[in-house]
């Protein structure tokens, strides 16, 4: 089987996805990896063989000959690295989001196009067997005409997730919808199509950071549906619930439990469509969407074949995010 050439760029909490799948898949060979703190780039490449570490990420796209390079850096930092990547000849696959702009990120899918490159955002919950049921029954018309959706993200982070880290700032982390909620805002874009209005309220109830950390918003969307958005990660003292609901004329589909894992309702008129899971375990969930989502992204370049995560597909729910802020700040200049 053809390897890829693989490097990881930073290699904080998120990053060890990344180098996990380097050892369960045949595809990727871990050649090098970079950080800006040498002794914690140099535990994670002991961790998963990779055979070289760097603190300059210039130096390692300039020194390695690679195929396919991960982004897990602060948020504000993924476009200027995607782009001097792909400069250099390397696809990328970034975590989410892929720029704090959806202009950046157009920019960014354009640069990829023009050098015929793959450039891919980690969207691993597209990848989750009971989302990819509920996406069957929507494309097959199961459901009828959808008018009504919703997520609810009821999560929980400590101060200290927060302290002494880019997390929960502005400037680098974006806010609540760039660093947690993006992958449910993205399956209900998948679910409903693009977004056309918003109203939205947040505030900071339990942090001190700079960003909220619970919004709730109310989504139109250009098919004429409607879907409500509640999300917070200050649910004490743990992760409560991950759910999403679709409803159309035909049927009502709602998916919970902590991370999206359980079907609670699946009532399908003539029972066109019938789950052949109820539930998974969370983890073991969580590692086979991001195992799929990586085996996927490393087969489209083989390939040369379209993803279920290339980057183009990312632009809907940044725009849609860049959407519910403008209403906050909006709304914020009203009420001054």
């Amino acid at each position: 089987m053809e390897k890829l050439r693989f490097a990881i760029i930073g290699c904080g909490q998120n990053a060890h996805k990344h180098g996990e799948a380097s050892l369960m898949l045949p595809q990727l060979e871990l050649v090098a990896v970079c950080d800006l703190d040498l002794v914690r780039g140099e535990h994670f490449a002991s961790l998963y063989n990779a055979g070289r570490v760097y603190t300059d990420y210039r130096e390692l796209l300039e020194r390695e000959r690679l195929d396919l390079v991960s982004i897990s850096t602060p948020h504000s930092s993924h476009s200027d690295i995607i782009r001097y990547a792909l400069n250099c000849g390397v696809n990328v696959l970034s975590e989410k989001p892929l720029a704090l702009n959806s202009k950046d990120a157009e920019d960014l899918c354009l640069l990829a196009d023009s050098l015929t490159l793959r450039l891919g955002m980690v969207a691993q919950m597209r990848y989750n067997p009971l989302v990819e049921m509920i996406q069957e029954a929507i494309d097959s018309k199961a459901l009828g005409k959808l008018f009504l959706g919703s997520v609810h993200m009821l999560w929980y982070r400590p101060q200290e997730y927060f302290d002494g880290s880019w997390r929960g700032t502005r400037l680098y982390d974006g806010g609540i919808l760039y660093n947690m909620a993006i992958h449910y805002l993205d399956l209900l874009i998948s679910f409903f199509g693009k977004v056309q209005l918003a109203y939205s309220l947040s505030d900071t109830f339990t942090h001190s950071i700079e960003t909220e950390d619970t919004l709730v918003a109310v989504l139109r969307f250009y098919n004429g549906s409607m879907a409500t958005f509640e999300g917070s990660f200050s649910i004490y003292p743990q992760n409560l619930e991950t759910g999403i609901s679709v409803f159309g004329d035909e049927g009502s589909i709602v998916l919970g439990g902590v991370a999206l894992n359980s079907i609670k309702t699946w009532r399908l008129k003539d029972n066109k469509i019938l789950p052949k899971v109820i539930t998974y375990d969370p983890l073991h969930l969580k590692d086979l969407c991001f195992r799929n989502m990586m085996m996927d992204f490393c087969n489209g370049i083989i390939n040369n074949k379209p993803t279920k995560i290339d980057a183009v597909t990312s632009i809907p729910v940044l725009e849609t995010i860049e959407l519910i802020y403008k209403t906050l700040e909006r709304d914020n200049l009203c009420q001054r």
